[in-house]
């Protein structure tokens, strides 16, 4: 009787791992050349916009409420601050 109540306390111990490594399987054929196709046009998008020194062009891929931390300067926050920030580097 020693061992069968070993061996249950073993299982309980042992299961929680089972069960974890169960749910970390893939079971779904997962892509993310979808994912990868929007970055990289969003990302081909706003360097297009930058070569051409449109600052709105490079706004519009940001958020109203966007964070701009751009090295050297405060931070700054929405669309409009994005769009400003990249105005003045094309106006130099």
């Amino acid at each position: 009787m020693i061992f069968k109540t070993s061996h249950r306390k073993t299982q309980w111990k042992v299961l929680p791992v089972l069960l974890l490594l169960w749910g970390c399987t893939n079971k779904h054929d997962v892509s993310n050349e979808k994912d990868t196709q929007s970055i990289t046009a969003v990302s081909a998008a706003r360097a297009k916009a930058f070569n051409d020194g449109d600052a709105e062009g490079i706004a519009i891929h940001f958020t109203d409420d966007a964070l701009l931390m751009a090295p050297g300067k405060p931070a700054a926050q929405g669309r409009e601050a994005v769009k400003a920030y990249y105005q003045l580097i094309f106006d130099e």
